[in-house]
């Protein structure tokens, strides 16, 4: 009853336009009181549960995106994957959508992957009379990528709630992230095929002399996610550590070799990540302490009997918790999803022999989703704003593309091979 009560507030106050931090934080203090938890406990909890090397990573990454982006690094990805696009039809959608997974492999943010390429490519798909709609819908859409081809903050973040290997997260979202990009790109060709948009003209010529300068000239920026994921997969370094050194190799490459990072754009970078970064670590740490409550409060093990009196399927029970994503994702962001709804099933999941590994990899899609559904998609609001149009004129063209994204997200679901299969490979 004491977390229902809770549960209540903290979506009365987010309706009310408070922060999502400030709401979780007033609502776990209040569930603290109605249990007779001194507040010293919300405190502690909140401090240890961030007092983690691992969450190191999660601002770094970050920082690597917002380097990366003021720093030549993301046009020059984008170039390479404009001259491998040349004969087919949409090849400006194509384009965007390799270039937010080329992007993705690097920044570990769907925000910092939808601002920076689709802020590019959007303009430019506008001017070949591409819709505002589709334009914007496609970058929010593929700007997930960042956040499901590893690194990605989600992950790390679920890692943790989970108590799994950070490095198994990242080798079970590698081929679900490329699935879903060429399932983007297939969708976008068929549908620039049909509508006549951005047909491919006579003098469109794939040319391997420009493939291979376009690859020459983005040679670092491509190297970059070799260091971060050869480092992680080939057990070299933690993914703390390669964040460390991905963020050192932005620097020197932004500022040395391509020479387009001032150290005032280098000083925003660092701003920026700490803006970003900030507002999600408090969100973590009140979270955190929310779960220890739960866990104090026996809500877990009260709702593991109520789901198992009803269902004892393993698939049904994760198409409950899609759902629950889903609702939840339309009003609060990714970190507090995962780290409220994780303790709360994943023992149920486990039990069934569900793997931890499967079950992050449903929920970081099922965050993804959530971050292109209104009122608080945040991924699309960035691409309304870079696309200069309504909620309504974006939703017509992100309805489709979503529901492209279920046949995938299902996929996935019932056949925990695709995502299993590389980390078991490599373990």
């Amino acid at each position: 009853m004491e977390a229902l009560t809770v549960f209540i507030i903290f979506l009365v106050l987010t309706f009310l336009g408070m922060p999502v931090a400030i709401s979780l934080g007033a609502s776990t203090m209040v569930f603290a009181l109605l249990l007779d938890v001194p507040l010293t406990v919300v405190a502690q909890s909140a401090y240890t549960g961030i007092d983690s090397f691992t969450f190191i990573s999660i601002p770094l990454f970050v920082l690597v995106g917002n380097l990366m982006e003021t720093g030549g690094l993301s046009k020059r990805l984008v170039s390479f994957a404009s001259s491998l696009f040349k004969r087919i039809p949409g090849k400006l959608g194509s384009i965007m959508v390799a270039a937010c997974a080329f992007f993705g492999a690097i920044s570990g943010s769907a925000s910092a992957t939808t601002a920076s390429i689709g802020g590019m490519m959007v303009p430019e798909m506008i001017d070949r009379k591409y819709p505002r709609g589709y334009a914007g819908a496609l970058a929010a859409v593929a700007g997930t990528l960042g956040a499901m081809i590893p690194p990605s903050v989600v992950m790390i973040i679920y890692a943790l709630a989970a108590e799994v290997s950070v490095t198994d997260m990242f080798m079970a979202g590698f081929a679900p992230g490329i699935i879903m990009a060429v399932a983007l790109i297939v969708a976008n060709t068929i549908y620039a095929y049909v509508t006549k948009v951005d047909s491919a003209q006579p003098d469109d010529k794939v040319s391997f002399k420009e493939i291979g300068s376009t690859f020459w000239d983005a040679k670092w920026a491509l190297f970059t996610p070799v260091i971060i994921l050869g480092g992680i997969y080939s057990g070299i370094f933690t993914a703390t550590e390669c964040a460390v050194i991905a963020a050192v190799y932005a620097f020197i490459v932004g500022k040395f070799i391509y020479g387009e990072l001032s150290w005032g754009a280098a000083v925003l970078a660092l701003k920026k990540t700490c803006k970003t970064v900030g507002g999600i670590l408090i969100i973590v740490a009140m979270a955190i302490a929310l779960g220890k409550l739960l866990t104090i409060s026996q809500t877990t093990q009260m709702l593991q009997q109520w789901i198992m009196g009803i269902t004892d399927n393993p698939n049904m029970i994760m198409l409950f918790i899609i759902f629950i994503v889903f609702i939840a994702g339309m009003f609060i962001d990714s970190a507090p999803i995962i780290l409220i709804i994780t303790p709360l099933f994943l023992p149920i999941l486990k039990s069934m022999g569900v793997s931890p590994v499967h079950f992050g990899i449903v929920m970081t899609f099922g965050c993804m989703v959530a971050n292109v559904t209104p009122p608080v998609g945040i991924n699309l609001y960035i691409a309304m704003g870079i696309a200069d149009v309504d909620i309504v004129k974006i939703m017509k063209y992100t309805v489709p593309l979503l529901a492209i994204f279920m046949v995938v997200y299902v996929i996935l679901m019932f056949f925990p091979e695709v995502s299993l299969f590389l980390p078991n490979l490599l373990n």
